[in-house]
């Protein structure tokens, strides 16, 4: 059964964001999320030319320092749902 959760915070907004990068990880498809090559998230955080706007998704967070803190926690935190088992329990 598919659960959905209106986002009601930029927190929730924020964590949604990690959980997405982070999937391909958890799922053991790569060892680094970074180095999923489907995801936007290396296109981010590159110096490369893109049509994203990488600024105005930076400021969502408060800045680019505050995007890659948000990334580290989820990376970090051995009690948060992504490491306790099934998706959104």
């Amino acid at each position: 059964m598919v659960k959905r959760v209106a986002l009601k915070t930029d927190r929730q907004f924020w964590n949604v964001i990690a959980y997405i990068h982070q999937n391909p990880q958890k799922h053991k498809f790569v060892n680094d999320f970074r180095n999923w090559k489907h995801s936007s998230c290396g296109i981010l955080l590159a110096d490369t030319p893109t049509h994203l706007a990488r600024n105005v998704l930076f400021d969502w967070f408060g800045g680019r320092e505050e995007y890659l803190n948000l990334h580290a926690e989820w990376v970090d935190d051995a009690r948060s749902k992504w490491f306790a088992g099934d998706d959104f329990d």
